[in-house]
């Protein structure tokens, strides 16, 4: 008997150390926090959740429809999540005596069936078109150090850029669409939809791969739709009518300030902060001289296969 109890130890002995090494490769654990985004689905291993973190690990690992947790040591219990804190804007964390969070680390940050590729901060001073195009600067690298609010829909102007290497590795067959959306608040204030078939990094904003848009005006191009946009003045992401950058009365639909722009009353100025992301806030162009544009504070790019 004795035997079988020495045996018994030892299986137990090398599971613990074996999903132990498993856990440090493979999730990610953050002590004292609670993931807020949670359902009121109990899980246990075996309806049991006594053996700490570790049974609900394992169960967890055993449920394709878990990717976190969370794990409340007082009462033993653990809670499955609605996604996990690579779901783009899915849930936040917020500081909880006794709550441990464990979830799965991610290649990637999405958002249903959206994988996000860019996302940026307003009023950060750090251009927003320069990471987008900066080859070298990659932010999904290794997720599980990535700051959080670098993939927030609400973040403030201490977050950074975060560029996937998707950006990189983008051969003309990457994704069937890609979305561009902007955020105020956490709200989605705009999105457009574009046909990314045969695209690459930069020429998938163009008014002929259009397929969504809130604008009942865009029947025709117009006279400037690119990402570029106006490169001299840094002014990107342009949808715009006016023809020249100077024309301060330009009746436009989108642009993102790139950079301090003293040339009109509505940019930013020279003590103001940048990137700025400006959109219509109508179904029409409007025009941004009368300051009737909204601001938005994240914009984001995601594409899907």
């Amino acid at each position: 008997m004795h035997c079988v109890h020495l045996m018994i130890f030892f299986v137990m002995l090398c599971l613990r150390f074996s999903f132990g090494m498993l856990t440090q490769t493979f999730f990610k654990r953050l002590d004292n926090v609670l993931f807020t985004n949670t359902t009121t689905t109990e899980l246990c291993w075996r309806n049991r959740c006594s053996d700490s973190f570790l049974s609900c690990s394992l169960a967890c690992n055993s449920d394709p429809t878990c990717s976190s947790y969370n794990y409340n040591s007082s009462l033993q219990t653990c809670t499955k999540n609605v996604g996990d804190i690579y779901t783009f804007g899915g849930g936040t964390l917020q500081s909880s005596v006794a709550i441990q969070y464990v979830g799965k680390i991610q290649s990637d940050v999405t958002d249903g069936a959206w994988i996000l590729v860019y996302r940026a901060q307003a009023e950060n001073n750090v251009s927003a078109y320069g990471v987008y195009n900066n080859s070298g600067y990659v932010s999904d690298k290794d997720l599980s150090s990535l700051p959080l609010s670098s993939i927030s829909k609400t973040g403030d102007v201490t977050s950074s850029h975060y560029r996937s290497r998707w950006i990189n590795e983008w051969p003309s067959n990457i994704s069937q669409q890609v979305k561009f959306e902007l955020y105020t608040q956490g709200q989605t204030v705009l999105t457009l939809l574009f046909n990314a078939t045969g695209s690459n990094s930069t020429n998938w904003f163009s008014h002929n791969r259009l397929i969504q848009s809130p604008f009942t005006d865009l029947t025709w191009p117009p006279v400037i739709f690119s990402s570029t946009g106006y490169p001299n003045t840094r002014r990107r992401f342009c949808i715009t009518n006016a023809t020249s950058f100077i024309d301060c009365t330009q009746k436009s639909w989108l642009l993102v300030e790139d950079t301090v722009d003293t040339t009109c009353s509505w940019t930013s100025g020279a003590t103001k902060t940048f990137p700025r992301f400006q959109y219509s806030k109508t179904s029409t162009f409007t025009t941004f001289s009368t300051k009737t544009q909204g601001l938005a504070n994240v914009l984001a790019v995601f594409i899907k296969f």
